[in-house]
C-alpha cells in the first residue's frame, strides 16, 4: 500500500517517518525496525538507516516545526546527527525561543546549534557531559543567554521578557568592559 501511494503521489522524507511512527504507537508493529522492515523492506541498508534518522527527527519535533514535509533528507540527516551528537535541550531550546512561525525562520534558529553540534571547537565536550562549556544560562525572571557559533566568532543571544527591559545591554557592557578594560 505504502508503495502504490508513493507511485501516484510522492511521500516526503517527514510524513515516511511519521508514518512508522504512527504504525508503532498503533501496535501495528512491535518496533520501528518491524515497521520499517515490513513498509519499506526493498530499500537497501542505507535507505534504512536514512529512515531511522528521519524517525528520530519526526520523534522529537513532530509538532515543533512549522511545514516539516518541506524539510530536506540533508537537513533532517543533520538534525539526526545532532540529536544523536546529545543537543536535543539545545535545539528544542533554540526552536522555542526562535517565536518563528515558518519553516525558515526556525531552520534559522537551529542552524547555529546545529553547526556546532557538529563541527566542536576543539576540546569541546557535547552538552550534558563533563567538562561541557555552558552553552546557555537561564534566570528565574525569564532571561535566557545562549551562546552560538558564527562563522566569525561567537555571539550571546538573549530572549525571554526581561531581554527587552531597556538598560540590560548597556549594564552587560559596561561588566565586559571592566572585565576586559576599556577600548577608549
Amino acid at each position: 500500500m505504502v508503495t502504490e501511494n508513493e507511485i501516484r503521489a510522492q511521500i516526503s522524507p517527514w510524513e515516511k517517518g511519521r508514518l512508522i511512527l504512527d504504525c508503532v504507537r498503533s501496535d501495528l508493529f512491535d518496533t520501528e525496525d518491524a515497521a520499517l522492515s515490513a513498509l519499506f523492506g526493498t530499500l537497501s541498508r542505507q535507505k534504512k538507516a536514512r529512515l531511522r534518522s528521519i524517525v528520530l527527527v519526526v520523534q522529537v519535533f513532530d509538532g515543533s516545526l512549522a511545514t516539516p514535509e518541506r524539510l530536506s533528507v540533508a537537513r533532517i540527516e543533520r538534525l539526526a546527527s545532532a540529536l544523536r551528537a546529545g543537543w536535543e535541550d539545545l535545539l528544542s531550546d533554540a526552536l522555542r525561543t526562535s517565536r518563528s512561525d515558518t519553516l525558515n525562520g526556525q531552520w534559522a534558529a537551529l542552524e547555529p546549534v546545529i553547526t556546532e553540534a557538529l563541527n566542536p571547537q576543539s576540546g569541546d565536550a557535547a552538552p550534558n557531559t563533563r567538562n561541557a562549556p555552558r552553552r546557555s544560562i537561564k534566570f528565574a525572571q525569564g532571561l535566557q543567554i545562549r551562546r552560538e557559533l558564527t562563522r566569525s566568532g561567537w555571539i550571546l543571544r538573549f530572549s525571554g521578557p526581561e531581554a527587552k527591559v531597556p538598560g540590560l545591554m548597556d549594564d552587560v557592557m559596561e561588566t565586559i568592559e571592566r572585565v576586559f578594560g576599556s577600548t577608549h
